[in-house]
């Protein structure tokens, strides 16, 4: 296990720690809420803001890495499993680099909207005052941006699992 594969691990691990954490902040916050508004007829203030703009892009976007290293995304092999290894081998490399640069633009982009939204200091208008949501614009590019790196760790490793022997063939999968 290279030093990058255990970063790209421990990296996705602690990501995913925090959005279990932002889903049991939101399950006690909103039932506090709900509990608030049957009892005094008033829900918690920013309940379904920090509920839209934190914790659900936090459950969204912070397991990313992860799930790419658990194998968790879809994955169609209906015509893959027919294949030859070794075009298995080549679709693992495609698949992963498209994935790289598909995560990488967006991360890229959504750093640009993040820095912007911190610049211009994005907050909304709520029933207290204006609450700041530009915190929250950097969770989707950390997110993303953990997510390339387990991709670039399946290219590293797809590349080294392509046969040396352009003839080889092998078993199929």
């Amino acid at each position: 296990m290279s030093g990058l594969d255990r970063a790209a691990g421990r990296l996705g691990n602690a990501l995913s720690w925090l959005a279990y954490a932002a889903l049991i902040l939101m399950a006690v916050q909103v039932s506090a809420s709900v509990a608030s508004r049957w009892l005094f007829g008033q829900d918690i203030p920013v309940t379904t803001e920090l509920a839209t703009y934190y914790y659900m892009v936090a459950l969204t976007y912070l397991p990313l890495a992860l799930v790419d290293r658990r194998h968790g995304h879809l994955f169609a092999e209906f015509f893959y499993v027919l294949m030859p290894t070794r075009v298995q081998r080549l679709m693992d490399v495609l698949n992963a680099a498209l994935a790289l640069g598909f995560l990488g633009f967006l991360g890229w982009r959504t750093a640009l909207g993040a820095i912007d939204r911190t610049r211009s200091g994005d907050v909304i208008s709520t029933t207290i005052g204006l609450f700041p949501v530009w915190p929250a614009q950097w969770i989707v590019p950390v997110g993303l941006g953990a997510a390339g790196l387990a991709v670039a760790v399946r290219l590293a490793e797809a590349f080294r699992a392509l046969p040396h022997d352009p003839h080889q063939e092998g078993d199929r999968r």
